[in-house]
């Protein structure tokens, strides 16, 4: 019998339902609806004595159909689908392998017992995405493996490893072999045996040994500390409080009640999102999609320097044979060292075997000449951020390697295109400017030129997702999307503090809004001779006849780049990283005021939080104008991997649909009429202001240069 993407077969006795709605087998209506129409068959058939339930497929049930949350959840509901499981009178054994999450582990835990390959992982993860689960799992899991763990998985959100849940109880056997045999054994080992104690729905409260008010309370301060904008952490531990002793009924209702709120949320919305701007964001673009990639198989690093160092790092981690080349000896011998470090500390933490991280080591090697790179199939340049230094390098390696091979600059802010033409091959030549620490953070910027080809473009996509990077296709200009939206940001903040606001004020009201640090913490962090090289070097950093701060010039004047030396706009005691108050800096700032002829005022938190902010969003409406942006999910998916714009919000663009479109350009006029030339509003953002519409509205209206 097959219903969609639910089959039924019975052999032997044992009735086997299967899911199979790739990729992931999520829980649709459908796939519930077959579930339901199965079991109610494999339950009435005579001659099926036991039931299993498994997946067709790389996983189990991966989880909800998180496409259908923006509307009303239709018939059958998975509560009413666990328990026609959870109830049956034939014994029902669930075969779990790959990834067993959210309705699918709820599904799981209907079921009176479960057999798992070793590789499998299981999870209730739904805060991830704003939401507690609403099938039941705030009820069962703590009845499955005691309340401290089950609030641990729920409240964390983290998969655990078939291991972990067999030791817990969670599991009943791990399988290595045949796993649909081996539930089928046991699935018929427990016919005619007592299935109630199996039911942990109803069965009797689980917390023997546990201080139950203790443990809560424990759960209650660990969000209240880490997460303290979650609510749905906060809901999902009342629901499990909800489900200790209440009968099954109500606390399903409860439960219930509480995720239709979070469903309901801005958290949530905000979390589901980012999700699905993740998922698209990375897409190879049509024009680029039907072009044959090229296998990349070796890679060249040029620059031995902290980010060279990274790249190679990345390359090698996904098991890429790498050549890294700096002409300084010195700073090659530094890369074997510091490549080397990294990797034996990866180790020492666990985070490798010792054999993987030896390995990943060997597949980086330092060579002495560019000639080496004859035979790779990727280039990416990290040398010094200067125009010249950069065209040299791709003249050269114009020259050494092969024709066919893609060369890429890891060019923060420099004309990619002025690059190409520097080649024979610029339709190979594009940008791929990783984020430091290039081992650390997952945004990688693939800058596209007029000239770049479908087939490197595709290549170049392909391989972020090898090395484990969200490769965002960008449009070539000046600081590209991110760096150029964040210089707005900064921008705002340093005219701030000219005007009365102090950095910590500045820093604490955007920490305060969710940012990880706020954008001076972050300038220090960087390295503020880097961005003042930059100001120096490229026009665009101080365009003639606009207001320019030159505060962070005086700053660098004086040899305070930030925690390298120890000062910068605050001032870090030795080896630390923790941002102190810097009198001399306070000093500098009322010199630079009297020269300005500003007398410092009282500046309120929300314009602190509003212009700096609302310069990301207005920045970004322009980025969008130029075609230099896909779509404002990438944007979204830009700042809060690059910036650590709060996912909770959605980045900055979900953020402005949420708190109003028209209100964020009627305050960036106000400013722009207050004074400030560098908060004019974009005219995409009056556009929509004007005429309602959202930036999530974009696409569909086709308003987005391509």
């Amino acid at each position: 019998m097959s219903n969609g993407p639910v089959s039924l077969t019975v052999r032997g006795g044992c009735a086997h339902v299967v899911v199979d709605n790739p990729p992931v087998n999520a829980l649709s209506r459908d796939v519930r609806a077959g579930i339901e129409t199965a079991m109610r068959a494999a339950l009435a058939d005579r001659s099926a004595d036991c039931i299993v339930i498994r997946a067709a497929g790389r996983t189990f049930v991966a989880g909800g159909d998180i496409g259908e949350f923006d509307g009303p959840l239709l018939p059958p509901d998975m509560n009413d689908v666990v328990a026609l499981v959870e109830t049956s009178d034939k014994p029902v054994v669930a075969a779990l392998h790959g990834t067993v999450l959210g309705g699918g582990l709820e599904l799981a835990l209907g079921c009176h017992a479960r057999v798992a390959a070793s590789e499998t992982r299981l999870g209730l993860p739904e805060v991830t995405l704003g939401l507690i689960p609403g099938a039941g799992g705030t009820r069962r899991l703590p009845r499955a493996i005691g309340l401290r763990k089950a609030l641990d998985m729920i409240v964390e959100g983290a998969p655990i490893r078939a291991g972990e849940a067999r030791t817990l109880g969670l599991v009943d056997e791990i399988v290595d072999g045949d796993l649909p045999a081996a539930a089928e054994t046991l699935a018929r080992s427990l016919v005619g045996t007592d299935l109630a104690p199996r039911r942990l729905g109803s069965a009797a409260r689980a917390t023997a040994g546990e201080d139950v008010d203790a443990i809560l309370a424990a759960a209650r301060a660990r969000v209240a500390q880490s997460w303290p904008w979650s609510t749905a952490r906060r809901a999902a531990i009342e629901s499990v409080a909800q489900g200790v002793d209440n009968e099954l009924d109500a606390a399903l209702a409860r439960e219930r009640a509480l995720f239709e709120q979070c469903r309901a949320g801005g958290e949530s919305k905000a979390l589901i999102h980012m999700f699905f701007a993740e998922r698209d964001a990375v897409r190879v673009p049509a024009w680029a999609a039907a072009a044959n990639a090229m296998p990349i198989a070796r890679v060249g690093v040029v620059g031995g320097g902290t980010m060279g160092r990274g790249i190679a790092i990345v390359f090698a981690a996904a098991g890429i044979p790498t050549l890294l080349h700096d002409s300084n000896p010195a700073a090659r011998a530094a890369a074997r060292v510091g490549i080397d470090a990294h990797f034996k500390s990866q180790a020492e933490r666990g985070r490798l075997a010792p054999e993987a991280a030896q390995a990943a080591a060997a597949a980086a090697t330092i060579v002495d000449s560019l000639d080496a790179f004859a035979p790779v199939d990727l280039v990416v340049e990290a040398a010094f951020e200067q125009m010249a230094v950069k065209l040299e390098v791709f003249r050269q390696l114009d020259r050494v390697t092969r024709p066919d091979a893609v060369l890429a600059t890891n060019t923060s802010t420099l004309d990619v295109e002025a690059i190409a033409r520097a080649t024979g091959r610029p339709d190979n030549v594009l940008g791929m400017h990783f984020f430091s620490p290039a081992p650390v953070m997952r945004l990688l910027e693939i800058v596209r030129t007029p000239l770049t080809g479908a087939s490197a473009l595709r290549s170049v996509v392909d391989l972020s997702r090898r090395i484990g990077k969200t490769g965002i296709v960008v449009g070539n200009a000046f600081g590209f999307v991110a760096n150029r939206m964040i210089f707005e940001y900064q921008r705002q903040g340093e005219f701030l503090v000219e005007e009365g606001a102090s950095p910590e004020q500045v820093d604490r009201v955007l920490v305060e809004f969710g940012m990880p640090m706020g954008p001076f913490a972050m300038a220090d962090m960087a390295g503020l001779d880097v961005a003042w090289f930059l100001r120096k070097e490229i026009p665009q950093m101080r365009p003639a006849g606009r207001r320019y701060s030159a505060l962070a010039d005086h700053i660098c004047e004086r040899g305070w780049f930030g925690q390298k030396t120890g000062r910068g706009w605050f001032r870090y005691e030795a080896g630390g990283r923790k941002p102190l108050p810097h009198p001399e800096v306070d000093a500098l700032v009322d010199a630079e005021r009297r020269r300005l002829g500003l007398s410092p005022r009282t500046v309120a938190d929300e314009e602190i939080r509003e212009r700096c902010l609302f310069a990301l969003v207005n920045e970004a409406a322009r980025l969008l104008d130029e075609g230099l942006a896909a779509r404002p999910g990438d944007i979204d998916v830009i700042y809060a991997q690059g910036f650590g714009f709060p996912r909770w919000r959605g980045g900055p663009l979900h953020w402005a649909d949420a708190i109003g479109v028209a209100h964020v350009h009627r305050r960036v006029e106000a400013y722009h009429d207050a004074g400030d030339p560098w908060l004019q509003p974009a005219p995409l953002l009056a556009r929509m202001a004007a005429e309602g519409v959202k930036f999530s509205e974009l696409e569909r209206k086709a308003w987005i240069r391509r």
